[in-house]
């Protein structure tokens, strides 16, 4: 770790008073928002109840009525009386409660004077700096037409492009921390994210598997969790959907769906540009300008470069940092719209990462006080120590070493004896045209989309001088889709859609492990796998009344999946036959695969919806989705390891509300579910010390989750979200999955495991304090935090494997000139400098168990201009 920067006293406590500053900023000013939100007015004298006969007529005739039969006097303002008509009153009445009734909605207000004078008056409005804005307005497309968040009976978040900007969301992995119920961890660090949403996940490091979580950028399905490292500029939102979505979306949306949609052009001419400075030697700078190029035709072009010159991590075998971060990236944009009724979108888009890959916080599990000698390697550890059968994580720290007994011993985990400085390599490029075409009857919507992906990425597997299994994967995918959709008018008690999808995905992959002392060969695993999926959709909404809709959906998918594959000996070192994960293999071929399989999957949902009033729904869904089996993209030791895994189902119900508050100007929402996880698809480490994926059971999981946006006032603004997640495994009876006891020689039963990656609770807050200053200026404190309980990062549910509840802090204070045209901000992630971590995994033959630890503190400060 760069001791020389995060070491110091100095930058601690600069990162403490920062977030001190935004806390205290906000959280008082939210307190005085409260107070002021409630009506702290002295109480009225209690009236005596009076009878009252006023029909329908004007305001100041029913004023004069009203003054008779109250028996009290009302002093009328001078200015006229403003054109407002009142109902009809006929019965007993407080005489206060029906004079606020007979104003509301007039702009007047009364005032007692004495004990029978009452003077109307007109209400004093507020100056802009003191009113309560109403919350922004955020249009989704989550069911492929453009609502507002509040009528979608779908659990869903959204985030538009500042609030991207001002929460530090520089990546997908980012939107987790803001989201309930979701979870993202890197089996490669920096590398192959995987989403969990509800408990719905995986934990595959393979390139050839897709996520739970579908994943769109402008409409196009990434298909693999190697094409989800990227970088979130130039946004205009993003959409995250919770629950299945196998009707609209399709396939591999199990848990949900994740909807990115870039800044489109516009006839406007603007932009903007912003450059950060941080620890580490970072620096960052992106911008985007556009605007009309003719009457019909309008452009924009969106670049970000971001570059980081010292690493986390310290290499005490050749002194030198790593860790190191150059990624830049550029999209270019064309918006054609002849007329009403015709809009062409066409995007290009390229990324370049030149980076280095993070290291593994890595223990060894054998025991050195029992060594043993093999013919090839010599002297080796075999035995597992006792804090590795313990589950003693402590234990493991101090007296466990690896297969060739080597330690590490400084206890820091972003520092070690490393072999290999490891880089990751991308270039990606692809395209998108969306066509929208207006008809008489319904709306014609057309996205075709293409992405070329290539990366070569290796990986430090033992985080020692040794070779016990350093891998070299490349990675070569290219994907094609077309989808036709055909929108109804949004003006109609039934309205519908219908479309069908066309995507061609081929992937071609392989991985090269140096095992010299480990097996005292290397094993190349090559292999390319071609997907077509075909499907047809159809979604209807009838309004029946005034208050109730119902919701139907309904999809048929098919799969065709092909997939050839070698796992080869290299013989590199000449030493022929030898053992492999305990297979004799002798150099050459081990084994090859050349498979097909096809999935023809229906999924469908039905749903009712009760709007109570203009600002109460309650919403009832079931629904379901799947996800297509397929192959392992690893080592095939066994020629049984060859087989494909079947696909998995999930059958969700749930209850749900959404509610608006304007006279609070506040939303919030809440869901409640409970789900039927049929058939997961997991990766297991076996017997023989092999990782396969295949079916791993049955679970069943119930949650709860809430989401409030509240802006009291123009200055403050507070986003909360909170989960509840009970999630285990319920039947592993007929599962194909054969889970090695990590910590002996048997399998293990995973009846009552938690699902990895699934926080029992979770919860996270921002909080925003806007001050106006003179000439124009403003300043913003902002803090956001982030809680999750204990997860286990493994399906064996270890200790050792698990990570303990940790809160993140991270904040900024933004100094912005008039009208926010340029910003000069001051921000930090992860504080209180807190050290957890995101992923764990265990290598029997190694005797290791690897670790995946968070970037420490970072801080910086950034300056924009937008016009």
């Amino acid at each position: 770790m760069d001791k020389a920067v995060a070491g110091k006293p100095l930058a601690s406590y600069a990162c403490a008073l920062l977030w001190l500053c935004c806390a205290f900023f906000s959280s008082s000013v939210m307190a005085d928002a409260l107070v002021n939100a409630i009506d702290t007015s002295p109480a009225k004298p209690k009236a005596s109840i009076k009878s009252f006969n006023l029909p329908a007529q004007s305001l100041a005739t029913a004023l004069l009525a009203f003054s008779k039969q109250a028996g009290v006097q009302l002093i009328l303002p001078q200015a006229a009386m403003p054109e407002h008509s009142t109902v009809t009153y006929e019965g007993d009445y407080p005489p206060l409660q029906l004079l606020a009734q007979l104003l509301e909605g007039s702009g007047l207000s009364y005032e007692l004077s004495g004990e029978h004078t009452v003077v109307i008056q007109a209400i004093a409005q507020p100056s802009t700096e003191q009113m309560a804005q109403p919350i922004e307005e955020i249009l989704v497309t989550a069911r492929k037409r453009r609502q507002r968040p509040e009528q979608v009976s779908v659990a869903l978040s959204v985030f538009d492009g500042g609030a991207i900007t001002n929460l530090g969301i520089a990546n997908p992995e980012r939107l987790a921390a803001q989201v309930p119920s979701m979870t993202v961890k890197s089996p490669y660090a920096t590398s192959n994210p995987v989403f969990t949403i509800r408990g719905i996940g995986y934990n595959s490091f393979t390139s050839n598997m897709s996520s739970t979580i579908g994943f769109y950028v402008d409409d196009l399905y990434l298909n693999s969790s190697s094409l989800l490292s990227f970088d979130l500029y130039d946004i205009e939102r993003v959409e995250v959907l919770r629950g299945p979505q196998g009707t609209l979306f399709g396939r591999n949306t199990l848990g949900g769906a994740i909807g990115v949609v870039t800044r489109k052009p516009r006839q406007t001419f603007d932009g903007y540009l912003r450059v950060d400075k941080g620890n580490y030697q970072y620096t960052a700078l992106q911008g985007a300008v556009g605007g009309g190029l003719t009457e019909q035709l309008a452009g924009r072009f969106s670049f970000n470069s971001r570059r980081q010159q010292q690493g986390f991590y310290e290499n005490s075998l050749n002194g030198r940092n790593h860790g190191e971060v150059d990624i830049n990236s550029w999209r270019a944009s064309l918006l054609w719209a002849p007329d009403e009724k015709l809009s062409v979108y066409a995007k290009v888009y390229a990324l370049k990462d030149r980076s280095e890959q993070w290291h593994y916080d890595v223990l060894g599990t054998r025991d050195p006080n029992q060594p043993s000698q093999s013919p090839l390697l010599g002297e080796v550890y075999e035995q597992p120590c006792q804090a590795w059968l313990q589950d003693d994580l402590a234990g493991l720290q101090q007296s466990c070493v690896n297969i060739k007994g080597y330690q590490d011993t400084d206890g820091d985990p972003y520092k070690g004896r490393f072999s290999l400085d490891p880089i990751v390599e991308s270039d990606t490029r692809g395209g998108v045209l969306q066509v929208n075409w207006q008809l008489p009857f319904a709306e014609l919507q057309s996205i075709t989309g293409y992405q070329d992906f290539e990366k070569l990425l290796e990986e430090e597997f033992d985080a020692s001088p040794l070779l016990l299994g350093d891998n070299i994967l490349n990675d070569d995918i290219g994907i094609y889709s077309q989808e036709l959709r055909l929108v109804s008018q949004s003006d109609s008690a039934f309205e519908w859609i219908v479309g069908a999808i066309y995507s061609d995905e081929d992937i071609a992959a392989s991985v090269l492990t140096s095992g010299r002392d480990r097996w005292g060969t290397d094993i190349l695993v090559d292999y390319r796998q071609k997907t077509i999926n075909q499907a047809l959709f159809s979604h209807v909404e009838w309004s029946l009344n005034s208050r109730w809709r119902a919701l139907a959906g309904l999809r048929y998918s098919h799969d065709q999946i092909d997939f050839k594959g070698t796992t080869q000996n290299l013989d590199p070192y000449n030493n022929g036959t030898v053992e492999v994960l305990t297979v004799p293999v002798a150099p050459g071929v081990v084994t090859a695969t050349d498979n097909s399989i096809s999935y023809g999957s229906w999924s469908g949902k039905l749903g009712l919806d009760y709007q109570a009033s203009d600002h109460w729904l309650w919403y009832g869904n079931i629904s379901q989705a799947y996800k297509s089996g397929g192959f392992t993209g690893y080592w095939v030791i066994l020629p049984e390891d060859g087989e494909p895994y079947d696909e998995e189902t999930l059958t969700a119900y749930e209850l749900g509300l959404k509610w608006q508050l304007p006279a609070w100007h506040m939303v919030a929402s809440a869901a409640l579910y409970y789900y039927d996880y049929r058939d997961l698809q997991q990766v297991s480490s076996t017997a023989a010390g092999t990782f396969l994926i295949s079916n791993a059971g049955d679970i069943r999981s119930r949650g709860l989750e809430g989401e409030l946006n509240w802006q009291p006032s123009s200055r403050v603004n507070m986003v909360l979200g909170a989960s509840y997640i009970d999630a285990t495994y319920y039947d592993t009876q007929n599962s194909e999955l054969q889970q090695a006891d990590t910590r002996g020689e048997g399998l293990q039963d995973l009846t009552g495991n938690v699902p990895v990656n699934t926080p029992e609770w979770a919860m996270n807050i921002a909080l925003d304090y806007r001050l106006p200053l003179d000439h124009g200026l403003s300043l913003t404190f902002s803090t956001d935090a982030a809680y999750q309980s204990k997860v286990y990062l493994a399906l064996d549910n270890l200790e050792v494997k698990s990570q303990e509840a940790y809160w993140i802090y991270n904040g900024s204070i933004v100094l912005a000139g008039p009208e926010e045209h340029w910003q000069l901000s001051l921000w930090g992630r992860n504080l209180a400098d807190k050290t957890y971590h995101t992923e764990a995994f265990s290598s029997k033959s190694s005797g290791l168990l690897m670790r995946v630890v968070a970037p420490p503190r970072s801080y910086g400060v950034a300056l924009s201009y937008q016009w």
